[in-house]
């Protein structure tokens, strides 16, 4: 078997990369019995000099390979036909953008495991770039709050050299007595936690969130604030499969913060987290929204649009729902909504993502027929895959 890892061809381009040089070199090692070649490519993260020093191969031509491993959505006039494709599909939930490429990778006949599906026994995903969405989230968020105040100390976060020294700056940044909200209790959410602590926020609970001196958060996770509408309770298979039988209850938690950095779990049909019209009323302290979530038009209403890295804020009315003129406006919330955080710090998430990959691809190559990777597996031999039937209605512009 033969192993490609292939350049990134959508655009704007991204850095990251499914294996770094020394985990590509150790899983080549591992299994002797495989090729593993590297597809040449001048801007991602680590050079092709890197790889080539590590004892892998750069290739200009992969059609060679059986197995090739990206990181985003490989683009249609790109596809290999017969081919086992890893890769972020962004098909699961019917995206209209990616329809063409799933009928391609049907017509083509690719077998296509998509990163997201990858769980475990118990249903969490094994393998994904949410912890350093959640870093790169709250850190931008924290800078967000500084440029309002006309505080300068926190550079971009993709101007830094890595991780290392993002936490020296934030070890020695004052956020004085800022209180934020942290939604969800996942990969996201925890990389997020890890920013404020190292920055030395105190955690604390709805009772002495607002009396604790200095920097302090206060993590919620969706099963506490989301609340039957009929009695208060709450029942995770219930919210599953009836969200509209609930309310958010996230108010009270949220009064008393400056900022809301999110990084919790929602669905469609889901209840919002709060309106609007609660930030003149409810929400007076409201200052900064980080919404690594990202879910446009969804349960945070002041997520108008996605930002850049390059333009990572925008301001919103707290009377309108329109966007201002100045991402700062005293009298507007600033909103970070990038979509592509990790990018910001591409070396440090692909090593991230990689440490977590390494086992799985370990496994694929003992049994690539296993029920993991069937469970996984979008489409294969001109089909969609057994869980995923409920996408042939899309697939035939049926709906």
């Amino acid at each position: 078997m033969r192993l490609g890892i292939l350049k990134e061809r959508k655009s704007p381009p991204d850095y990251r990369v499914p294996l770094s040089p020394d985990q590509a070199a150790s899983l080549k090692q591992k299994h002797p019995e495989i090729d593993l070649v590297i597809e040449s490519y001048p801007d991602r993260a680590f050079s092709d000099k890197q790889y080539q020093d590590a004892g892998l191969e750069i290739r200009e031509d992969m059609h060679d390979c059986d197995v090739l491993l990206g990181v985003k959505e490989v683009p249609v006039n790109a596809l290999m036909p017969d081919k086992t494709y890893f890769f972020f599909s962004h098909t699961l939930k019917k995206q209209s953008y990616n329809l063409g490429l799933l009928k391609a990778v049907l017509a083509k006949e690719i077998r296509l495991i998509d990163y997201e599906c990858l769980r475990n026994e118990q249903g969490m995903r094994t393998t994904g770039f949410g912890r350093y969405a959640g870093v790169v989230g709250a850190y931008h968020s924290l800078r967000a709050w500084a440029l309002r105040q006309g505080n300068h100390d926190l550079p971009a976060p993709q101007d830094l050299t890595g991780r290392y020294a993002m936490d020296k700056l934030l070890k020695s940044f004052n956020p004085g007595n800022l209180k934020v909200l942290l939604t969800g209790e996942g990969r996201v959410a925890n990389g997020a936690r890890e920013v404020l602590t190292t920055t030395g926020f105190k955690e604390g609970s709805l009772l002495d969130f607002e009396r604790i001196e200095g920097p302090t958060f206060l993590n919620v996770d969706f099963t506490r604030y989301n609340v039957r509408s009929s009695d208060g309770g709450f029942d995770l298979q219930e919210f599953f499969k009836h969200p509209d039988r609930y309310t958010s209850g996230l108010l009270p938690y949220l009064k008393p913060a400056h900022m809301l950095i999110t990084g919790h779990y929602w669905a469609e049909g889901s209840p919002f987290l709060f309106h609007h019209e609660h930030l003149n009323n409810e929400l007076p302290l409201l200052r900064v929204v980080g919404d690594i979530s990202c879910d446009i038009d969804g349960p945070i209403p002041v997520t108008m649009r996605p930002s850049t890295l390059e333009n990572p804020y925008y301001g919103v009315s707290r009377t309108q729902k329109t966007i201002l003129d100045h991402a700062f406006d005293p009298n507007g919330i600033t909103v970070m909504a990038v979509d592509n955080l990790p990018c910001a710090l591409p070396q440090d998430a692909s090593e991230d993502f990689g440490k977590e990959l390494l086992p799985i691809l370990d496994d694929f190559l003992k049994n690539p027929e296993a029920e993991t990777f069937q469970r996984a597996t979008i489409a294969q031999e001109g089909r969609l895959g057994k869980h995923y039937g409920y996408l042939a209605d899309w697939v035939a512009g049926k709906e």
